[in-house]
């Protein structure tokens, strides 16, 4: 993960694949936590990163790529 602590947008899988926004959490030495969902829930990831990299871009953070 990059130095970069601020907010960014992937996407992740549950039992669906959806997009997911992440923060920078200052407590406990810092870590990285899931701060909000996006609406969709897709059966392939590849749906799942048009959504999120719309997302990103309405709200000018950036996508990082899963991994």
């Amino acid at each position: 993960m990059t130095e970069d602590r601020s907010n960014f947008i992937t996407v992740t899988q549950g039992s669906l694949w959806f997009a997911v926004m992440y923060w920078w959490n200052k407590e406990y030495n810092g870590f990285w936590e899931p701060w909000d969902t996006g609406y969709g829930r897709y059966a392939t990831k590849e749906e799942a990163i048009v959504e999120a990299k719309e997302w990103a871009e309405d709200i000018g953070v950036r996508y990082v790529e899963a991994e």
